[in-house]
């Protein structure tokens, strides 16, 4: 498709200009000296004017101190209004006594807690007393390895913590549990009752 066109020059934008070479004047070997009108007077030197003056510079500090004043007198009186949080203390005049208290002090006797019923080591959720009642392990929070805690398979699902497979078929109580199944036996874990 190309092969056809053939080549040409590029155009001259130049071509019908002329073609004398112009040069400078330099007939002199004095440079041109710059004239100026002598009718003019010598230039005024140029004085700035301040940006403001000095009485603006007054009103103007004036006016920021006067909105400083204003919203830091606003802000004591906004603040100041709330009312406070802590109440105030009332005091009371000591009464005479007319009887005489049988005990100033009463001793309440505070019932002894056994430490050993709340300590739960592997924090599944029972605690070690729980778990050695159970036979499970106090050190591990899913004894079987079934992806449940022993929390789960004795509280929530009712299966037995020491077995993988609690229904025997084959699959992991964890992995019924994910997929919806029921770990104890057949059928899912929610069924819905069928409308017929």
């Amino acid at each position: 498709m190309f092969d056809a066109i053939t080549p040409r020059e590029p155009e001259d934008m130049f071509e019908h200009t002329d073609d004398q070479i112009v040069s400078p004047n330099t007939s002199s070997s004095t440079p041109v000296q710059a004239t100026s009108s002598p009718a003019s007077a010598p230039p005024s030197p140029i004085f700035s004017e301040p940006c403001m003056s000095t009485g603006k510079i007054i009103l103007f500090v004036a006016g920021a101190v006067l909105v400083v004043a204003i919203s830091g007198f606003i802000s004591y009186y906004v603040l100041s209004a709330r009312e406070s949080v802590v109440p105030a203390i009332v005091t009371q005049e000591p009464t005479e006594q007319t009887t005489k208290p049988a005990e100033e002090n009463p001793v309440i006797e505070q019932p002894v807690v056994d430490d050993s019923a709340v300590v739960d080591t592997d924090k599944d959720g029972l605690t070690d007393e729980e778990e050695e009642i159970l036979g499970t392990s106090p050190r591990s929070s899913d004894t079987d390895r079934d992806e449940l805690y022993d929390y789960e398979e004795v509280r929530v699902y009712h299966t037995n913590p020491l077995s993988k497979d609690s229904d025997d078929d084959g699959y992991e109580d964890g992995v019924e549990i994910a997929g919806g199944y029921d770990p104890n036996g057949l059928g899912k874990l929610l069924e819905l009752p069928s409308v017929e």
